[in-house]
């Protein structure tokens, strides 16, 4: 799997589910980990301008 990457933040996620909400961006994401204790909560990422994305860890699912 070298080269490939996620194209918008760093990690590994899956089941992607993006909203807009008053002009913010946001994409909630499952944590893909091994271990399926860890995946647990969702993360989310907000962005104004879709290119800086900033991270929410730990959302409860």
């Amino acid at each position: 799997m070298k080269g490939i990457h996620n194209p918008i933040v760093p990690g590994w996620y899956a089941d992607p589910e993006a909203r807009t909400y008053e002009g913010k961006h946001w994409i909630y994401a499952t944590r893909s980990y091994t271990e399926y204790t860890k995946q647990m909560n969702l993360d989310a990422f907000s962005s104004s301008d879709l290119i800086h994305w900033e991270k929410h860890e730990g959302i409860p699912s």
